[in-house]
């Protein structure tokens, strides 16, 4: 086996070390071969040094530049072993469903974009939520529409001075959209400019941030 320099000599279930004619380099378990078109089924193993999205790996045999023979594994395709845990596979699609109805909560219905910003701020210290296009912080705080300073109502003296200061903070937020000039990659980039300047340096925050209006709370 060791002396083998076609892989398609090689059985299911061989383990190999494999350098590719693109320099990658990895372990991997044949799964199987496909004469006609030449391709290589790789499982490939944990501990390998390159990592892939999928544990699974379609590979052209002319790419192999070498491979060397590291042992034989189980039959990865032992249908005894293939399985679904159809509990864990509920456990999960529940769990998806709990994320996605919270994350559309959080969403406020009929608000602005600047509205929904300051509401995903506040959310990052904060726990909040919307009463239609009101934002609600800590069960008692509201902040209503234009969302400024003086829009702020309810709750403890010290809670409401502390939402004051982050709806403050955020006064002079705008939103900027572009589009990326790669055709292969266009998505818009969402930006927050902090028209905030520094007393002491006259300096000016712009934070990249992700496509969901959300940004870290390292800002504050």
């Amino acid at each position: 086996m060791e002396g083998s320099s076609n892989v398609e000599d090689l059985a299911v279930g061989c383990l190999l070390s494999i350098k590719t004619t693109l320099g990658d380099e990895f372990e991997g378990q044949i799964i199987t071969f496909d004469r006609f078109s030449n391709i290589l089924v790789l499982h490939i193993l944990p501990f390998s040094t390159i990592s892939f999205h999928s544990s699974v790996l379609l590979l052209k045999a002319n790419y192999i530049k070498e491979f060397s023979y590291l042992g034989h594994g189980e039959d990865p395709l032992d249908a005894k072993k293939c399985y679904l845990d159809l509990n864990a596979l509920q456990a999960r699609e529940e769990l998806a469903v709990r994320k996605a109805e919270a994350d559309a909560e959080r969403i406020g219905v009929g608000v602005t974009i600047e509205a929904q910003g300051i509401f995903d701020a506040l959310s990052k210290t904060l726990p909040v939520r919307w009463d239609k296009t009101v934002i609600v912080v800590m069960n008692e705080v509201r902040v209503k529409s234009p969302y400024l300073p003086e829009s702020v109502s309810g709750g403890t003296p010290a809670a409401n001075d502390r939402v004051k200061k982050v709806v403050s903070l955020l006064g002079g937020l705008k939103f900027h959209f572009s589009w990326s000039s790669d055709p292969e990659n266009s998505f818009i980039c969402v930006y927050l400019l902090f028209s905030l300047s520094l007393r002491e340096t006259g300096c000016k925050f712009v934070v990249p941030v992700s496509d969901d209006f959300s940004f870290a709370s390292s800002v504050f």
